[in-house]
Parts: C-alpha cells; structure tokens; sequence
C-alpha cells in the first residue's frame, strides 16, 4: 500500500482542515487505496485533497477564482510561481495590495496568482466578496515568500477540477465514493460568494448527501454543532461532537474552539476522532 502524498494546502482559508488531515487523513487513504473516487464539493484550502494526492478524484468549488488557481497549480506550477513573483514586485504595502485587490487581469495565470497574492496580505487570509463579486477583505501586513508549487501540482495530478455547485457534484458520484463535505458552517462566517450559504442550502446539501448515502457511497461532514445541523443529520448519520480552533481573529490568542460536528455513515472513516 502506497503513502498518501502529505502535500501541503498553500492558501490561508477560513474553516481550513490541515488539522483533520492528522485524524482523518489515515484512514481516508486506507479506503481509497483500492482506486475508489473520492469527491470534495468544498475544496477550499485543498488540504484534505492535497495530503491524499489521489488522482480517481472531483475536485470543485463555487469561487472562480480558486478553481482557476487549483487549475494553474496542476497544469503549470513553475509558470505560476513566476506570475507570483512578478506580484511580488508591486510591494507588499497597503497600497499594493489595494491595486492588485482591484486588478482584474484577462489573463488566467495572473488571476491565478493574484489569489495567492491576495490571501497572503488579507486579514487572516480571509476569501470575501461583496453582493458585486468583488474581494472586498481588508489589508493586513505580512509578506510574500517565494513558493514552490510543484508537490501540489503533483497531488493535484488525475483530478477532475471544476467551478460548481456542490449538488450535481455530489449527485454523479460513483456507489462506494467518498464524499468529503466541508461547506460554510451553519451560523459561521459564510460570504465566500456573493450568495452566501443560507439555511436553505444546508437543506440542500443535506438532502443530496441523502441521495449519495442511498447510493452507497460513503459520507463525512463538517459543520457546526446546531440543531439545524442535529436534526439534519443526527437520524442517519453517526454525529461525533469535536473542538475546532476558530482561525478568524484580529489577535490569535483571542481565538477560541468552537463546537462542532463531524458526522459520517462510516465511522472507521473517522480514524482516531471516534476513539
């Protein structure tokens, strides 16, 4: 049996789930090594996706911009690392980061590397859009290092990347899949998109992970612990309560842990969090 890749997510993100890689990461990859797809309707900060490095997977998102960034990162790592750096050369003061953050380059690689840019200078690396779409975070000084993006560009290999809704992802997923959902909390920061994530797209995702579980796939969620999310869930998933460390705070130190839920329809899935 091969080792998952361990590759490293390399963007800031709200809600990220490097720690769940430690608990989660295991026993994911022991399922999947027998070639069974895995399915990310979330992919966010990529990190679950990055530490398995598993090319029979659907990899999506709603935000354009991260896809079209995930997208350069599998296709042309090197070129990407060098439209970072030209970036990099604008400065990483307030005012730089405002005109990149107001940049809408045509070219895809440059767009690409504005993510990256901007998730580096923004407020805790927060990804927030105004009802127009537009990146609207706030300027927090930091610095740009030069990255590699090749162990991404090669955990990224195989995968299927695509900008869209988490329903009819989740709806073509093979029998046997794993579907690894980690949308907006319920009651958490959720202006990824213009959109939002209300209620009633909990209600949805609920529902089309219903269908994928009548199916025969495998289901782990994310999400906080409500009784919106308790009554969702609790009749047809194992809901296993666990303390996330809240990642948006001015000062780390004020972060605290939130509650939270992990729930599943297989809890060797859920490795050492079910011990």
């Amino acid at each position: 049996m091969t080792e998952p890749a361990k590759a490293l997510g390399l963007l800031r993100w709200a809600g990220g789930k490097k720690w769940a890689t430690k608990y989660l990461g295991p026993a994911f990859h022991n399922y999947l090594s027998t070639g069974k797809q895995y399915v990310e309707p979330f992919l966010g900060s990529a990190a679950m996706a990055a530490y398995l490095g598993h090319h029979n997977a659907i990899l999506t998102d709603v935000i354009p911009d991260l896809i079209e960034f995930y997208e350069c990162v599998q296709r042309d790592p090197a070129r990407l690392a060098w439209a970072l750096s030209v970036y990099a050369t604008y400065g990483v003061d307030k005012a730089a980061y405002l005109q990149v953050r107001d940049d809408h380059p045509e070219d895809k690689l440059f767009r690409a590397a504005r993510v990256v840019y901007l998730n580096r200078l923004s407020f805790n690396g927060l990804w927030r859009v105004n009802k127009s779409g537009k990146h609207n975070v706030p300027y927090r000084e930091s610095a740009i290092k030069r990255k590699s993006f090749e162990a991404l560009s090669q955990s990224l290999q195989g995968a299927d990347l695509a900008c869209l809704d988490f329903a009819p992802v989740i709806g073509i997923a093979e029998p046997g899949a794993l579907i690894y959902a980690d949308p907006p909390y319920h009651g958490v920061y959720d202006s990824y998109t213009a959109e939002g994530f209300s209620e009633f797209d909990q209600e949805r995702l609920a529902m089309a992970l219903w269908e994928a579980h009548t199916r025969g796939c495998k289901v782990v969620l994310h999400n906080s612990n409500t009784e919106l999310i308790q009554h969702l869930y609790s009749d047809w998933l194992t809901v296993v309560p666990v303390d996330e460390r809240r990642s948006i705070a001015a000062d780390p130190s004020s972060r605290d842990h939130a509650k939270c839920v992990v729930a599943t329809n297989d809890v060797e899935l859920l490795g050492s969090l079910a011990c």
